[in-house]
């Protein structure tokens, strides 16, 4: 196109005016949505840091087992071993539901939330969280069922033994009849 067809050619302009709404970060706020455990109301913080899953004593109904552990807190500080439980309860909160989790009792003193879920719902789980809002888009589906229970895996061999010599009577016999 030469100069004179540039002057005479009609311009087109496209004037688009958007918006972008900020959403509003929860800055320094822990993630705690409300929910039940075993039909009881609580409050679950959503901690990708801890490195388990824990609750108030009493909170699920069924105990697995007691054991003795010592915690680990993030600058290094360690507790004493102490005595807890670990128990199995149903989790719900938004539209997911979790049967036969397996959480760890333990004294939260005065927290502002009865359960922390951490690494281990995490890794099970995938879930796909909004952090900005502090909401739980989804979670992998495939992995809301019950937990796995700490068992015993039992592998069946077989063993062949060397076969004894027989006796030669008996060799003679075995031979004729595989004849």
């Amino acid at each position: 196109m030469g100069l004179a067809q540039q002057d005479s050619a009609e311009e087109e302009s496209l004037n688009i005016n958007t918006t972008q709404q900020a959403v509003p970060a929860q800055e320094n706020k822990l993630m705690i949505v409300p929910g039940a455990l075993d039909s009881t109301s609580v409050r679950i913080l959503i901690d990708s840091g801890a490195s388990n899953l824990l609750c108030r004593p009493g909170l699920a109904k069924t105990v697995i087992r007691s054991k003795e552990v010592q915690a680990e807190g993030f600058d290094g500080h360690c507790s004493g071993i102490k005595k807890v439980k670990e128990v199995s309860g149903t989790l719900c909160f938004g539209q997911w539901m979790f049967p036969d989790l397996i959480l760890t009792e333990w004294d939260l003193w005065k927290k502002d939330f009865d359960v922390i879920l951490g690494q281990p719902w995490f890794f099970r789980c995938n879930p796909v969280i909004d952090w900005r809002t502090h909401q739980i888009l989804n979670v992998n589906s495939s992995e809301v069922e019950p937990e796995r229970i700490e068992g015993w895996m039992i592998k069946v061999t077989t063993k062949t033994e060397p076969q004894q010599k027989l006796h030669p009577l008996v060799a003679r016999v075995v031979d004729a009849n595989a004849s």
